[in-house]
């Protein structure tokens, strides 16, 4: 597992073009100068690129973001984005955004540096082998809320959660535990091993061409994690 300092380093390294002393220096030649945001409609997955599950709305197009604090604020082993971030407004279409990616490339199927859904950090979680219950401590979600899980250093999600899938809440047994389904209100998903990692809320969008809706996230709103 990374050091929080190693980790709070790469992290500068990536977002915001920060060497590292000793071992390692932003790209000598032609060094990328932003980073290229992408809306999805599901998750692009571990093996996805930025054209995975891409939105395709009317005028829809990615997002530069400079490669500096300007862009980026990091601290601890989170990384959250400084500023407001404008998508293009919707002149067609009727489709839900549910994930974002930052990648290389301004179009095309480029690298995905890192994704999440369109949510919050909610904090750690853990599941145990034939159970239904994962514990997220102060979650503050509800019945029919979604949510979503993400691996990190060391540990391996629970058997039965699947990366970067949006899960619905099924019920909250207390204010630090829910039960997830693939459905609102279907069947509760039951782990089939131990595991946990890092939990995010979901919070799909909606984007049309009439009304016309502009995609916009909210400073400190995307936010990854290197764990």
């Amino acid at each position: 597992m990374f050091s929080s300092t190693l980790a709070n380093a790469l992290l500068k390294l990536l977002f915001q073009a920060v060497g590292i002393a000793n071992l390692a220096d932003d790209a000598a030649v032609a060094p990328l100068t932003d980073l290229q945001l992408a809306l999805h409609t599901d998750d692009p997955g571990v093996g996805g690129d930025q054209s995975t599950n891409e939105a395709t709305y009317g005028s829809y197009a990615r997002i530069a973001v400079v490669r500096s604090a300007v862009g980026w604020t990091v601290t601890g082993n989170d990384v959250v984005n400084a500023a407001e971030v404008l998508f293009p407004e919707a002149t067609s279409g009727d489709e839900v955004i549910t994930h974002v990616s930052v990648g290389y490339l301004g179009a095309g199927a480029g690298t995905i540096l890192t994704r999440a859904a369109l949510g919050a950090i909610l904090g750690a979680f853990l599941g145990e082998a034939d159970d239904e219950v994962l514990t997220i401590k102060g979650h503050g979600l509800s019945a029919s809320g979604r949510v979503s899980f993400y691996a990190q250093e060391g540990q391996a999600l629970p058997g039965g959660v699947t990366e970067g899938q949006l899960y619905y809440v099924k019920t909250v047994p207390d204010a630090d535990s829910i039960t997830i389904s693939t459905t609102d209100g279907g069947a509760t998903v039951n782990l089939t091993s131990d595991g946990g990692g890092r939990a995010y809320s979901g919070i799909p969008l909606r984007v049309t061409g009439a009304p016309a809706v502009q995609p916009r996230i909210a400073a400190g709103a995307l936010a990854f994690s290197l764990n």
